[in-house]
């Protein structure tokens, strides 16, 4: 074997421990290698997904999907959690009522669900959903203008349409603090 030869291998060794360190000090400090997010595959009419942010923290991966290009108010955001019930609802959804109201509901794939409706401004319809898909806690905040009023079918396909989307490495990473 040539010097030449043999300087490859050492320096290949070397790498591939570098590489194994590397890993093991990123696992360690908290960071996430790998995370799968959940996307629709149905919107209700006249929605649709802007921009996709990930975020990752010592503690979680955030996932959020913007429905609006102005700010991150609208959207649906997702969460590791260890909940299995849903928050409460009064009983009292009305999709063109200006106060706050929110009722459970199952879609049509029997998975229960809240949905929630208010105006904002005056003139934003709102409609929240909050869902568990195993493990993750799915809240989407979702715009339209209020003669716009998306109905309980759509909302339910909308709930049932959530897949996995492909893997995703290197996510967007945000500080913890000082």
């Amino acid at each position: 074997m040539s010097h030449s030869e043999k300087s490859k291998k050492i320096l290949l060794f070397i790498l591939i421990i570098v590489v194994v360190i590397v890993g093991i000090l990123f696992k360690l400090s908290g960071g996430v290698l790998v995370f799968s997010y959940l996307k629709p595959t149905y919107l209700p009419s006249g929605i649709s997904i802007k921009d996709v942010r990930v975020t990752a923290t010592k503690a979680d991966v955030f996932t959020e999907l913007n429905f609006t290009t102005e700010d991150w108010v609208y959207e649906i955001q997702q969460s590791q959690t260890r909940s299995t019930t849903l928050p409460a609802a009064k009983g009292n959804y009305d999709a063109t009522s200006t106060n706050f109201t929110c009722s459970l509901f199952v879609s049509p794939h029997q998975r229960h669900y809240r949905l929630c409706h208010s105006v904002d401004y005056g003139k934003i319809s709102r409609y929240e959903v909050t869902q568990l898909n195993g493990s993750t806690l799915i809240s989407s905040a979702i715009p339209t203008t209020t003669n716009h009023v998306i109905h309980t079918d759509e909302i339910g396909k909308f709930v049932d349409s959530f897949k996995h989307t492909p893997r995703l490495f290197a996510p967007t990473f945000r500080h913890d603090g000082p």
